[in-house]
């Protein structure tokens, strides 16, 4: 397989599902991302708030994690896309921390499963086909 080939497919199996995009002409007006974090939640739910930069190896990326309105069951609301920007979106799409772990769409039928490592998160991507990537995410500093 030649190397061309080869990057179309990591490319095509690893294009995160992306929850909102900027149109072109729209205004980047900073806005901060809704932190609705309740007292009860456990702290191993309440850690994935917040925004999250990374990047997975084989050149995947960047790619963007938020993660809002955590309730004390662990459920939250996430949006995943790539992109540079460090400005809060505007669509979510609801999940769950379970074990741990947030586990979400990505990707061409992928999933992607975060769990923290220290102050980061690790990412890992697989797919029905057997494809598998990591990463890591750093928290996006607050304004």
């Amino acid at each position: 397989m030649n190397v061309r080939k080869s990057l179309l497919l990591t490319v095509l199996f690893f294009l995160p599902h992306v929850t909102s995009a900027q149109t072109a002409g729209e205004s980047a007006v900073a806005q901060k991302a809704p932190d609705k974090v309740e007292s009860a939640i456990p702290e191993n739910c309440a850690f994935f708030s917040g925004g999250w930069a990374g990047r997975y190896s084989q050149h995947v990326g960047p790619i963007r994690l938020w993660v809002t309105e955590i309730l004390a069951d662990c459920s939250l609301k996430y949006s995943y896309e790539t992109t540079t920007s460090n400005e809060p979106p505007a669509k979510f799409s609801a999940g769950q921390v379970k074990d741990g772990q947030l586990t979400v769409p990505c990707g061409m039928n992928g999933m992607c499963s975060f769990k923290r490592e220290g102050d980061r998160l690790f990412a890992s991507y697989s797919d029905r086909f057997g494809f598998r990537n990591n990463g890591v995410f750093e928290r996006i500093p607050s304004k």
